[in-house]
């Protein structure tokens, strides 16, 4: 599959202040037209790659999302790996307590891995993101979700 050329900046500057979208196609949207972020459940491995295509408007970073239904009080890990780039991983609140950072870890220096574990605060879909620490990094990844028994 051939990649599209990517608008300038200023297009899409004066794109979003006329209400118009420049998003590639998505698969699914919701009732607003944004993307729908696909679900991952706990004991799911993904693989993916990370290109110019995934990289936000206002972000010089490529990202992939997940929603993960959660309930107060479960501890997950969630483990990101690339050979190509040094992962960051970030787990979002639910949009009804805020949609804000509940937590986030990078790998050390290098290709590797990032793993983050954390206990879910209340019952709700949360957000998944797999990211590049350094913004011009770009490739393939693995990432997984499980819930940590103790």
């Amino acid at each position: 599959m051939r990649a599209r050329p990517r608008p300038p900046l200023a297009i899409a500057l004066a794109a979003l202040a006329l209400g118009c979208a420049l998003a590639r196609p998505a698969a699914a949207q919701t009732a607003a037209g944004e993307p729908e972020t696909p679900a991952i459940r706990p004991g799911q491995t993904v693989r993916g790659t990370l290109t110019d295509e995934d990289v936000d408007l206002f972000d010089d970073a490529p990202a992939a999302r997940w929603r993960i239904a959660g309930r107060g009080g479960e501890r997950l890990r969630i483990h990101v790996t690339s050979p190509d780039f040094e992962p960051f991983v970030s787990l979002d609140l639910p949009q009804a307590a805020g949609g804000a950072v509940l937590a986030y870890r990078s790998g050390p220096a290098g290709p590797t891995g990032a793993t983050l574990e954390t206990t879910l605060p209340a019952d709700g879909d949360y957000t998944i993101e797999a990211t590049v620490l350094d913004p011009s990094g770009r490739g393939i990844f693995v990432l997984s979700v499980e819930v940590v028994r103790t």
